[in-house]
């Protein structure tokens, strides 16, 4: 389809008056007289669209099925003209009412909506994305047989204003914003203001935006589409524009939403990565430096400018608004590293979080992003086992048994118990995603019992994931400490390293536990 637009002729007819075409906005014609319309209550007015007399780069401007016309007589009275799919340069309507004998001038408007909004279309200038039109009276001839006045008139542009046809290949919306030039709101003589807003571009159709002749410093748009966010352009900055000009929206490249992550390491990525040294060498509550990349796409430099970068990790604040503290590269992203922190005692996935900020002429734009670390709880070691603190040992059996001293956790008899002496107790729960190769090393002594004439032994178990890796008994009465290790695997479900003393009698021997600890392993 053409795009035509502006610059036409018009010819209307209307019995017993003089018309005169004060203001026409986007409305076209041809030069064939229109049909006379007998007295009645309610004359008819129609408009003819003939052909373009300008074009903008080979386009014209066509109406389309569905404009309509207003046309207010002096006397306020009101018709509403529309066209149809089979002619769209046909406009026809009646008047609500009968033209007054001293008729004589008319005011014409484009796609108000209707008759009822008209006060929404005043000034008759408006930034409504079509061409802007005025209309001057070139004769008025009156038929002394007939009585019937006939008008011409000639549409051009309003003095000293040019289109831009804002075109896209895909359905956004565009604000556009003048860097010097008002370009909002004419009134026929001046625009005021710098900015327009939600201007619906749809893909394959220009919109035409009215701007002022010769204006100078460009202009920048945002571009947005639905759900992809948007990007900033520049147009025009260092020429004038003097003439009615296409503009055509590239490429769709959102303004960067890329804000990446590298480092922040935990115990558990090191582990992850092959590198179990490393991961025994650091506190369970570390998380390591890390940098912090936002990419910078979708805007040039002059329109996005770095205002300040905001990291938090696991509620950790950090926060530059220096420029200079930044790493940039040629492809304008930049970087900055974030410290070590520790701290970070709950065991769990946590989540580290970043905040660019940017001004533009829009307003400042905000570019988030996320990533998580485990904290695992490993390696993990106590000098003595506790049941209080954030990470504490529970009971499982045999309470009364089981004493949290400040030197050892200590298995005892009671020989008040029963017939039997098992007491469990099992360690906090480790956040494990996955499977882990760990090795447990325990120091402990057991210890057996002597009631004259027979020694009864002390068993100890100990379990990782629960599965038996210590099975230690002695009848020695005086106890000897020592330290093992063994390898096993925690899992999501079976997460936790256990303790267990073992009897028959309430009269067996005692166990110490004095320290625990639990690391990774390259293996089982």
């Amino acid at each position: 389809m053409k795009k035509k637009f502006f610059l036409q002729r018009i010819q209307c007819v209307v019995r017993d008056c003089c018309v005169t075409v004060a203001v026409l906005a986007g409305i076209c014609s041809c030069n064939e007289k229109m049909p006379f319309v007998e007295d009645g209550n309610g004359e008819t007015i129609m408009f003819s669209v003939e052909q373009s007399k300008v074009t903008l780069d080979g386009a014209e401007y066509v109406f389309e099925t569905g404009d309509e016309i207003v046309a207010v007589s002096s006397g306020n009275v009101v018709a509403t003209l529309s066209n149809s799919a089979q002619n769209p340069n046909l406009f026809s309507g009646t008047f609500d009412g009968n033209l007054a004998p001293d008729s004589e001038t008319f005011r014409f408007y484009l796609n108000c909506g209707s008759a009822d909004k008209l006060s929404s279309c005043s000034p008759v200038f408006i930034q409504d994305g079509r061409p802007w039109l005025t209309a001057v009276v070139e004769n008025v001839r009156r038929d002394s047989s007939t009585g019937k006045y006939t008008v011409s008139a000639a549409l051009s542009a309003p003095t000293g204003v040019v289109q831009l046809a804002l075109e896209s290949d895909y359905d956004c919306t565009v604000d556009m914003l003048a860097h010097k030039a008002n370009i909002a709101e004419f009134n026929g003589q001046w625009f005021t203001g710098k900015k327009l807003s939600e201007l619906e571009v749809k893909a394959g159709k220009p919109f035409f935006v009215n701007v002022p002749e010769g204006m100078e410093g460009g202009f920048c748009l945002t571009v947005t589409k639905e759900g992809e966010g948007s990007m900033f352009t520049n147009f025009g900055s260092l020429i004038a524009i003097l003439k009615n000009t296409i503009v055509k929206i590239g490429e769709f490249i959102p303004f960067s939403r890329n804000l990446t992550f590298s480092g922040f390491d935990t115990t558990w990525s090191l582990y992850k990565n092959g590198d179990v040294a490393g991961a025994n060498d650091q506190k369970a509550d570390w998380v390591g430096s890390g940098v912090v990349t936002v990419s910078y796409v979708g805007a040039s430099s002059t329109l996005a400018e770095f205002k300040s970068l905001t990291v938090d990790v696991d509620g950790t604040q950090f926060s530059t608004t220096s420029s200079s503290s930044l790493k940039w590269n040629s492809k304008r992203e930049f970087s900055w590293e974030v410290p070590a922190t520790e701290g970070h005692n709950d065991w769990k996935d946590v989540t580290i979080t970043a905040s660019a900020v940017f001004s533009t002429p829009f307003g400042d734009v905000t570019i988030d992003g996320q990533t998580t670390r485990t904290i695992s709880g490993l390696p993990y070691a106590v000098t003595r086992p506790s049941n209080t603190g954030d990470h504490p040992w529970t009971v499982k059996r045999g309470g009364n048994k089981i004493s949290f001293g400040s030197e050892y956790l200590e298995f005892t008899s009671k020989g008040t118990s029963g017939l039997n002496d098992d007491s469990l107790v099992e360690s906090p729960r480790f956040y494990i995603p996955e499977t882990a190769a760990v090795v447990m090393d325990t120091d402990y002594m057991i210890k057996g019992r002597k009631v004259w004439p027979v020694t009864y032994s002390a068993h100890l178990k100990s379990y990782i994931g629960g599965v038996v890796k210590l099975d230690d008994e002695t009848k020695d009465t005086n106890g000897i400490r020592k330290q093992d290790s063994h390898t096993g695997e925690l899992t999501p479900s079976l997460n936790y390293v256990e303790f267990e003393k073992m009897g028959t009698t309430e009269l067996t021997g005692s166990a110490r536990i004095y320290g625990v600890g639990v690391r990774y392993s390259a293996t089982n």
